[in-house]
């Protein structure tokens, strides 16, 4: 769906799953031809159930992930067609993982019963991004998966994105953003950042979208600093295309503040420090996994604690910990490999 934080997921687990198998691979996607032509696989449309069934009846394994698919905070029919996908895998004769997931909310009562009937009776495996995930498929009473504890599988190392040349140049302050929830009445707490980093600590806001929609609210941003702030100069991203152009940014950047989950994975990935704004529990799970103390919740993010959290991250302290981050995350990533492997090979 034009949302290069999947497109980085899907290029890792590809990669993984290159390393472990040369078994063909399928790719249930809304852009059939872009997603062949561009990650070389087959494909499924999304809505093509008949050709899922068909691809289903000869797959050895199916995994729903990675990412935040059980969850029917975007809509309950959302949450319904993961769940038919895993109920119609495993009914195919498929065995299932779900891989690098986070989990919830899951709110409606039909809902809960629906994921847990699903899920406990039809998924070998789960590894789970966030500990948060935890507690939700305790809560949902999931118990017949084996649950692991991993990471997401962009900090695979054989994510080829990942050999991105870092920068010689880091003089970019990185905003990633989403026009979700009250962000929009943040907009002039977002401009006052760019111009307290650019003053301070003399970087560049480069507004870089992961979603065509991030343009909308990076647009207002910038409108506020050409009123308020017209001494501050910024770029904006928006030709940016692939993964490996994402991370090519990244390693522009001397800090990354971002709104989108995947914008502070990618930049935890490449090592580069981060500043998050928590729109949502998962987002606040990953800084917490990853033990990086430089996040706010949006409904906090005031110039005062912003500042504090900015100040934080551009610390030298803190390159200590995004690199010891980095390290354990991608060891936690290798979890999803070796359950790959067991669902593959084990009989």
């Amino acid at each position: 769906m034009d949302n290069l934080g999947d497109e980085a997921i899907l290029e890792a687990m590809l990669a993984e799953l290159r390393e472990i198998t040369d078994e063909p691979v399928t790719v249930v996607t809304t852009t059939p031809e872009k997603t062949a032509q561009s990650f070389g696989v087959a494909v499924v449309a999304k809505f093509g159930i008949g050709a899922f069934i068909r691809a289903a009846k000869r797959t050895r394994l199916f995994i729903s992930g990675g990412g935040s698919l059980i969850q029917d905070a975007t809509s309950s029919r959302s949450l319904w067609y993961y769940l038919f996908l895993i109920a119609a895998a495993k009914l195919c004769g498929a065995r299932v993982l779900m891989g690098g997931c986070g989990i919830g909310p899951v709110t409606g009562r039909l809902n809960r019963r629906l994921t847990r009937v699903v899920v406990n009776r039809c998924v070998e495996k789960i590894t789970l991004r966030d500990r948060i995930s935890i507690s939700e498929l305790d809560n949902l009473r999931i118990t017949r998966p084996k649950i692991l504890l991993a990471a997401d599988f962009v900090f695979s190392e054989n994510a080829e994105f990942l050999g991105a040349g870092a920068s010689e140049s880091r003089d970019c302050a990185l905003f990633i953003l989403r026009s979700w929830g009250g962000i929009k009445e943040k907009v002039d707490v977002l401009a006052e950042a760019a111009e307290y980093m650019h003053r301070k600590y003399g970087l560049a806001p480069c507004f870089l979208p992961l979603n065509p929609k991030d343009c909308e609210i990076a647009a207002e941003v910038a409108a506020v600093l050409d009123e308020k702030h017209p001494n501050v100069p910024y770029i904006n991203m928006q030709t940016v295309q692939t993964p490996r152009e994402v991370f090519d940014a990244i390693q522009k950047a001397r800090v990354c503040l971002s709104v989108r989950l995947h914008g502070l994975i990618m930049a935890a990935a490449a090592g580069v420090p981060v500043v998050g704004i928590s729109y949502d529990p998962k987002v606040a799970g990953f800084m917490d996994y990853a033990e990086l103390p430089t996040w706010l919740p949006l409904g906090e993010m005031t110039n005062s604690r912003l500042e504090e959290i900015i100040d934080r991250a551009l610390s030298a302290e803190f390159g200590e910990k995004m690199r010891a981050a980095r390290k354990r995350l991608q060891a936690a990533e290798q979890v999803n490999s070796e359950a790959i492997k067991t669902l593959i090979f084990e009989s």
